[in-house]
């Protein structure tokens, strides 16, 4: 989950193989949901086409909760897998979970709380995480302590998220050759650096530290993304229309990926600058798609501009804004909102004012 790459199957090998599901796994987190309908498509994987609570490998249930949440936005089979998955207080003389039970509770638990830290339910994040218990493997425990250094920043409470990402940097430590608990490490790192005051700051160790694999992989995500972005909206320029009205659903898949990933390796800066390019992609299209739509009601039906209605658009732009506040892309925010008050439509941003008045 932390790196899809290793585990997703390339696009040049063709849709007519099984798929374990970690596999399909992965491929939700690139971003890659069609290629999963293709492999249902070509008859190969009735697990794969049957996924769903009632499965009877927990991989499978687990991928229909993680694509619910992440293609539908769906996050309470997610939840209700977590907290199924989660250990029952022990009784003297009880064995500690199974290694691929440990693995399973860590997954459903930590996946569930990004979920819940995005929107922002805190509270439920930090008792989702603890409900996880002290029982997992060392890379395990690394992964959820670090998830509960972010849930304790977001609730103001930076002396005990600073003591839970130390401990999440030193149980991986050792194990720094393999990959996840390299990318967990270097969230760790980046999360003291960026939470440290001015003279306790290491520029050099921290820029070592977080240089792994999975930044790697992010950035050739990003910059694939972007690439695409940028085909598009010359293409569109060239058949004289508003770049903002040919996105790219590849190219914020790919984004949306590397906000995923970053997320769960529990990265906050890339996560944000992730989600951020995204978001900026989303309100330019939805601003140009709602002009377009309100010009052709006021045209057919003669409506003063007063009285177009809101529409999809309108929602989406609502919704660009409240990711940009919640990752705290201050600066975008600004210039969005500026534009939106000044052209239109000023309904996303009185919603997502109020949002942010009503948010924890």
């Amino acid at each position: 989950m932390l790196t899809p790459r290793l585990i997703a199957p390339h696009r040049n090998t063709g849709f007519e193989r099984t798929l374990a599901p970690e596999e399909a796994i992965a491929l939700i987190t690139q971003g890659r949901t069609q290629d999963l309908q293709w492999y249902i498509e070509k008859g190969s994987n009735p697990h794969l086409a049957g996924a769903d609570s009632r499965s009877h490998l927990w991989e499978w249930r687990f991928f229909s909760a993680y694509h619910d949440a992440v293609v539908d936005s769906n996050i309470q089979p997610l939840l209700d897998l977590a907290r199924a998955t989660c250990p029952t207080p022990p009784t003297p003389g009880e064995r500690k979970p199974k290694p691929e039970q440990a693995h399973r509770i860590a997954a459903s638990v930590v996946t569930g709380a990004v979920f819940l830290t995005a929107t922002e339910r805190l509270a439920e994040a930090e008792a989702l995480l603890e409900a996880a218990g002290e029982d997992l493997f060392p890379i395990d425990q690394a992964w959820a302590l670090m998830h509960r250094a972010i849930v304790m920043s977001e609730q103001g409470d930076l002396d005990t998220s600073r003591r839970l990402a130390a401990e999440a940097q030193r149980t991986v430590a050792l194990d720094l050759d393999d990959v996840t608990a390299a990318a967990i490490g270097a969230s760790a790192a980046d999360f003291l650096f960026r939470t440290s005051g001015l003279e306790a700051k290491d520029l050099g160790a921290t820029r070592t530290a977080v240089d792994t694999a999975a930044s790697w992989w992010r950035s050739q995500t990003v910059a694939w993304a972007l690439e695409d972005h940028e085909e598009k909206a010359f293409r569109a320029w060239g058949k004289c229309e508003d770049p903002g009205t040919w996105p790219s659903d590849e190219a914020q898949n790919r984004l949306l990926s590397a906000w995923l990933s970053a997320s769960l390796a529990g990265t906050r800066g890339p996560a944000a600058a992730a989600l951020a390019q995204h978001a900026r992609h989303e309100v330019i299209q939805h601003e140009a798609s709602w002009r377009n739509d309100a010009a052709a009601e006021l045209s057919v039906q003669d409506r003063q501009p007063g009285q177009v209605p809101a529409g999809p658009h309108a929602r989406g732009l609502e919704d660009a804004l409240d990711e940009l506040r919640r990752y705290g892309c201050t600066k975008t925010l600004q210039t969005a909102v500026q534009r939106l008050w000044a052209a239109g439509p000023a309904s996303p941003v009185q919603a997502a004012v109020r949002r942010s008045v009503t948010a924890p």
